[in-house]
């Protein structure tokens, strides 16, 4: 969804056009930043056939094994479906790969406009 926003943009237009996302945030620990980052390069190229239009892996600045990632949707409905996605064997099996600690991830949808 498109709406007509009052803000000008950096080139000085008097209106922006922003665009509806959802967006997922998950954040967890990793046994080793490095080696959760090659599984997660490894899984990039499945995130669009997830519904994910948008993405980044991030790390804190004080604990380097401290990760958050966004992934951005076109809609309410495939950010839940990709949440149920990732309950699945093959996915919890990828995070264990990762050394994703399952008892620090947290996941929370945004809705921005």
């Amino acid at each position: 969804m498109v709406r007509e926003s009052p803000f000008g943009d950096s080139r000085g237009s008097k209106t922006k056009k922003e665009i509806n996302v959802i967006t997922l945030i998950a954040r967890h620990q990793v046994a080793d930043w490095d080696k959760w980052f090659a599984v997660y390069e490894e899984q990039r190229g499945q995130l669009a056939g997830m519904g994910v239009t948008g993405e980044a892996a991030l790390r804190s600045t004080t604990d380097g094994n401290d990760v958050v990632v966004r992934h951005e949707f076109d809609s309410l409905e495939a950010a839940e479906e990709f949440i149920k996605q990732t309950e699945n064997p093959e996915m919890a099996e990828a995070l264990r790969a990762g050394g994703v600690d399952p008892d620090t991830l947290t996941m929370e949808l945004f809705h921005c406009h």
